[in-house]
């Protein structure tokens, strides 16, 4: 019952909440990957000690369809996500040493972290 609600959930926010990126690693690219933007708050310390918080740029995305050069792959923190709107975005490891995370408890949907690079004008 838990993966049918979890497919569910996939192509509900996929159909409703779904935007075009292209994954890249290198010169591997794949295009027209449907996916959800999200955020995630995390906080980390400045040399003042200061406690300082900030958000990732979070992709969901079914593990299944992360495929490079034929293959299904899990991030890695020299990969980047280019939106439909020409942003670039780099995989980001959170404090904890963490880059992605699985969603749910099947690892059928990913949660990849990243920070804008490149906003289409200007280096971010």
């Amino acid at each position: 019952m838990l993966t049918t609600g979890n497919s569910w959930l996939s192509s509900t926010l996929k159909a409703n909440a779904g935007e075009v990126i292209a994954y890249s690693r290198g010169v591997i690219s794949t295009e027209g990957m449907t996916v959800t933007r999200g955020r995630t708050a995390f906080e980390t310390t400045d040399t003042d000690g200061f406690i300082i918080t900030s958000h990732s740029v979070d992709w969901l995305i079914l593990a299944s369809d992360l495929v490079l050069d034929g293959e299904v792959v899990l991030p890695d923190v020299r990969d980047y996500v280019t939106d439909s709107d020409g942003r670039i975005y780099t995989v980001l490891i959170l404090p904890g040493g963490t880059h992605y995370r699985f969603q749910d408890p099947q690892q059928t949907m990913l949660r990849i972290h990243t920070r804008m690079k490149y906003d289409g004008r200007h280096n971010a």
